[in-house]
């Protein structure tokens, strides 16, 4: 078997382990330029099998001379529709994230700055990288593995291997535990648990799926608890960091890099006075009906990629603030991961908004679930976990769960205020959760994030080792699934 795996610097540990398991089948590596030099000498990785991913030189190769072949962009239309164009447009952290609202103010702008890179909409950018990946996938390989379908670039390049019928296969949260499905198409959504080529489900299982699989938050979430301890390593941390840089770091990119760490620093010491902030306490008013919003984390793939047309989330909250009932009002608490990381005006605005109540991310969310009559998310854990408790939950993205929930939103603004309404008195159906939680415990691994993301001097090799052998199984287990319903 012949494939490609796409690295990272966040999966270049990971992906070297996994080279030791497909050492009997042909693997190339798809990685940025710094990526593939330290992945060759680190690993002793062949140059032969290590394939540079173009969009790692649009700075030196595309943004300082452009790109203006109108063949290359008729092809390109011919190929994609305008839709996924647009998808694309959305999915891409340079151009997408002016699409989202309160989104991490990462040190991408400061790049933009020193650089003088224009991060805004170019017609050329992505048939410039069409072209580049093509000449990518002449070596006709069987699979393109991503372990995390992040960007409009991976977006990409797994659309133009299922044109070729290259099978894309990319992570994708069950958002049970660490559970993880192995998708072999792009849009996030794990369809194939719900085909009919699938091995089937059987509901008498269920409860042995729920006492397999605990429900409980995703394994991302931890490490991000907010302690005075903790928030004061990682400040420390970044404070090595930023030393380092300026006594090793290029002079062309130093400023650079002194910056980015500045940046990170002060993340740390907003999340170190968000530990010292007394939040008021939780009131709840009985005579009033209450609805639940968790926020998400921007910009992150689950908007961007999974609901490209629900990444403001202030507009969102407008949206259901609006169409709410009678006497209602809606909480809404941040993701623990993204406290002191937003621009203060976002949670400013939200608090302007009519009916709306920001609560302290202290607050668990299973009290939040608890004491609110309807949980609301785009593609969160938290519409699961409402359910398991007995519930209801209204989502307003397809995710891999959504197929099984019966109150999902159909994007008409107006129809929205019907479905809230309504919500109020559903009673969320037990086999709801049990047949999705069945398909997990059937069709999902157990990817450990910090296992999967780990350092080389954190993870151990055997921790490493094992959970390549379970992403090879998931990976060959995607091929097979793929070429039968292909032949079928």
């Amino acid at each position: 078997m012949r494939g490609i795996i796409c690295v990272s610097a966040l999966f270049y540990n990971t992906a070297a382990s996994l080279s030791k398991e497909f050492k009997n089948d042909e693997i190339f590596f798809l990685a940025g330029e710094q990526i593939a030099k330290k992945f060759k000498k680190e690993y002793g990785v062949p140059k032969n099998k290590i394939l540079i991913d173009p969009q790692s030189t649009l700075q030196k190769d595309y943004f300082p001379k452009g790109f203006s072949d109108p063949n290359v962009l008729s092809d390109f239309h011919s190929e994609f529709s305008d839709e996924f164009s647009s998808r694309l447009i959305i999915a891409d952290r340079r151009i997408g994230n002016g699409y989202v609202s309160g989104g991490v103010s990462r040190p991408d702008s400061i790049t933009k700055i020193i650089r003088k890179i224009k991060y805004n909409y170019d017609p050329f950018l992505f048939p410039w990288l069409s072209k580049k990946y093509q000449e990518l996938l002449s070596i006709n390989p069987d699979f393109i593995f991503f372990y995390t379908m992040s960007s409009g670039p991976y977006l990409l390049l797994s659309e133009m291997a299922k044109n070729r019928r290259i099978v894309p296969i990319t992570l994708v949260h069950s958002r049970v535990g660490n559970r993880m499905f192995f998708d072999n198409n792009n849009n996030g959504l794990a369809d194939f648990i719900h085909n009919k080529e699938s091995p089937s489900v059987n509901k008498n299982n269920a409860p042995l799926a729920k006492s397999t699989i605990m429900f409980k938050a995703p394994d991302y979430v931890k490490g991000h608890e907010i302690t005075p301890s903790n928030e004061t390593r990682i400040l420390l941390k970044k404070l090595m960091a930023l030393f380092y840089h300026m006594a090793t770091t290029p002079l062309a990119d130093k400023l650079e890099a002194i910056l980015r760490d500045a940046y990170y620093m002060g993340c740390a010491i907003k999340r170190i006075a968000f530990t010292f902030k007394k939040s008021p306490a939780l009131e709840i008013d009985k005579r009033l009906k209450y609805f639940f919003f968790p926020l998400h984390v921007d910009p992150e793939s689950s908007t961007m990629v999974v609901s490209p047309l629900l990444t403001d989330q202030t507009w969102i909250i407008e949206q259901i603030s609006k169409s709410l009932p009678e006497n209602s009002r809606l909480l809404v608490k941040e993701h623990l991961p993204m406290v002191g990381r937003r621009p203060s005006n976002f949670y400013n605005r939200i608090q302007k908004i009519p009916k709306v109540s920001l609560v302290s991310h202290t607050i668990p969310s299973k009290q939040l679930i608890d004491c609110t009559d309807v949980t609301i998310t785009i593609t969160g854990s938290a519409a699961l976990e409402a359910t398991q408790r007995g519930k209801s939950a209204v989502v307003l993205a397809k995710t891999p769960f959504s197929k099984n929930f019966e109150q999902v939103w159909d994007g008409n603004i107006f129809s929205l205020s019907t479905l809230l309404s309504e919500a109020i008195q559903y009673k969320p159906k037990q086999d709801i959760l049990d047949d999705y939680m069945e398909a997990v415990r059937k069709h999902s691994f157990p990817i450990e994030d910090s296992t999967l993301w780990g350092q080389k001097n954190s993870t151990g090799k055997k921790k490493l080792a094992q959970q390549a052998r379970l992403l090879k199984k998931g990976i060959t287990t995607a091929v097979d699934l793929h070429r039968k319903t292909v032949k079928n």
